[in-house]
């Protein structure tokens, strides 16, 4: 999707163990998603579709084209721009 059509992105931070109640009001209104991402955050790291919210907005932003404003969204958080890195990117 170009990114001139783009006008709004969401992102939704709740609890893993609450998502399925809070994501269900969403599916039936919503169309577009992510694409298949690994989580690069230390506690589900690797784990598909599994992204903190930080992680989830930086990915739309990048994909968007809005690199500068994807590491930014990043710099706030312990992982920084090395989401992008995922080489650099380990659990400790």
């Amino acid at each position: 999707m170009p990114r001139d059509v783009v006008t709004t992105l969401v992102a939704v931070d709740c609890s893993w163990k609450q998502r399925e109640r809070v994501f269900e009001s969403f599916r039936a209104r919503t169309r577009r998603r992510l694409p298949y991402l690994l989580a690069a955050n230390p506690v589900n790291y690797g784990r598909p579709y599994e992204l903190t919210t930080a992680e989830a907005l930086a990915a739309a932003l990048y994909i968007l084209g809005e690199s500068q404003r994807a590491r930014g969204t990043l710099e706030q958080i312990q992982m920084g721009s090395d989401i992008f890195e995922p080489e650099r990117c380990t659990p400790q």
